[in-house]
């Protein structure tokens, strides 16, 4: 196994009580920390409300609650069985009267059938506690300071899963505010959108294979494509990518010819 230590912090310029209200909403039918709105298909469910031994998770990443100060501190320990073992969870310090540290900390080892997926995982963990801390920070200040940045390959597989879920009938219909633009829009973008993710899988394989576009070296191009300080991930992850979007291609192309539900059950194997 491979270890993972993983933390993330965020100063907010509120009292903790307000912070450590916000915390205890997790989970719940009116979360105020986890972004919902951003990952549709991933919201924080439990079986009970939040306290020791309530059991759930997020999408497929499976824990029970071992520890919980209300208004201070949870601690999540992964469900065996998973491709995770150990420990997450979120605490909060007083720094001042109006000053709280919100942490977010991970201590995991990972199965070896994650090791190819891990700098996708990381990426896409890291993503999901930054947009929970930005949320945490609009609901206790009212204000934003410098809004997360999800990376473009990210948005499109979190587009993709909501896309799937929603044809196959376990995620609720988004709202129409414009039944008539959207159907306008319908026919080109279930043109575009395939044709764009099969050019993104296209350029993932050519990465695979050792082109270094729009970049001269694996440091560079992780730089620019990661994120900063990311290494490249190993050809086996890139690949995955590349399956994954051209697949996802594929969908929205069958969903747009109107075979959407017989592909999409068999391509999610359901």
């Amino acid at each position: 196994m491979a270890k993972v230590h993983n933390i993330h912090v965020r100063e907010l310029a509120a009292p903790a009580a307000v912070v450590g209200e916000i915390l205890d909403t997790l989970g719940s039918d009116h979360d105020r920390l986890w972004a919902t709105d951003i990952w549709v298909a991933e919201p924080v469910v439990f079986d009970r409300p939040l306290g020791v031994g309530a059991d759930g998770g997020h999408g497929s990443i499976r824990y029970s609650v071992e520890e919980y100060e209300p208004g201070l501190r949870i601690v999540f320990r992964f469900t065996p069985g998973g491709g995770l073992s150990g420990v997450h969870g979120f605490e909060l310090q007083t720094l001042g009267l109006d000053h709280t540290r919100l942490t977010h900390f991970l201590d995991a080892e990972t199965k070896p059938w994650m090791w190819p997926l891990r700098p996708i995982l990381i990426g896409w963990h890291n993503a999901i506690i930054e947009t929970a801390f930005d949320r945490a920070e609009l609901e206790a200040t009212g204000s934003l300071a410098r809004p997360t940045r999800i990376p473009l390959w990210l948005r499109i597989i979190n587009a993709v899963e909501v896309s799937v879920g929603r044809a196959l009938g376990m995620l609720p219909p988004a709202a129409e505010r414009r039944p008539s633009l959207g159907y306008r829009l319908f026919r080109p973008c279930a043109v575009v959108v395939p044709v764009a993710l099969a050019a993104i899988a296209a350029i993932h394989a050519a990465w695979a294979i050792g082109w270094r576009w729009p970049s001269g070296s694996d440091n560079a191009l992780a730089e620019r494509v990661v994120g900063s300080g990311a290494e490249l991930p190993p050809k086996t992850a890139i690949w995955a990518v590349a399956v994954l979007l051209g697949g996802a291609g594929a969908v929205v192309a069958a969903v747009g010819a109107g075979r959407g539900e017989r592909t999409l059950r068999g391509a999610t194997w359901s």
